[in-house]
């Protein structure tokens, strides 16, 4: 038999440069609401980005998880992080969410997300090399206009920002429509407006 390695139960990090263009100017870049408020695309400034965030998400679940379900942006809000703040670096993940995503939105030499596996090993033995096998956290890079969409369970935090430039991303989290399970446990969800 020829030998083969299988990734099994594999966890997901969907990453697309997206073509929009957020002025500086812009309602994001002056607005005073961030991690509180949890609506920020509901804004009539951001329906358009909305729109395209929410379209994005139903092209990725269609196309690389197989699932018919349309998908709502459901909780969003705009992350402003300045240099050395601190309360953002540690590990959560997002509860009462199916997917959360994360849309870069400045440019300039900023620490990007950190995912990590916290499942338990027996030993730890530190490799040579770092992959997908082997590797308790992952790092994405900071990209202006990048969009990163995780499970919501997948534990992560902001990686250290250093910039002396503000630190600007929109963090927001989605939910299916429709039916979901089977048999007894067959659930019709609607199509809220949040």
């Amino acid at each position: 038999m020829n030998e083969s390695i299988t990734s099994i139960f594999s966890e997901y990090l969907y990453q697309k440069k997206l073509n929009i263009n957020i002025k500086s100017n812009s309602f994001i870049h002056k607005t005073k609401l961030t991690n509180d408020y949890k609506y920020i695309l509901n804004k009539p400034e951001l329906k358009k980005l909305k729109e395209l965030l929410t379209a994005e998400v139903n092209y990725f679940t269609n196309k690389y998880l197989h699932y018919d379900n349309p998908f709502v942006i459901t909780t969003s809000w705009l992350v402003k992080i300045k240099k050395d703040e601190t309360n953002s670096y540690h590990y959560h993940n997002h509860k009462n969410s199916f997917l959360s995503g994360i849309l870069y939105l400045n440019n300039d030499d900023f620490g990007g997300t950190q995912f990590c596996n916290f499942n338990q090993k027996s030993f730890y033995v530190i490799p040579n090399q770092w992959n997908c096998f082997n590797s308790e956290t992952y790092d994405t890079g900071y990209e202006k206009n990048k969009l990163v969409l995780f499970p919501s369970y997948l534990p992560h935090q902001i990686i250290h920002h250093k910039s002396k430039k503000t630190r600007l991303s929109i963090a927001f989290n989605v939910f299916p429509t429709g039916k979901v399970g089977e048999g007894d446990s067959t659930l019709t969800l609607g199509k809220y407006e949040f």
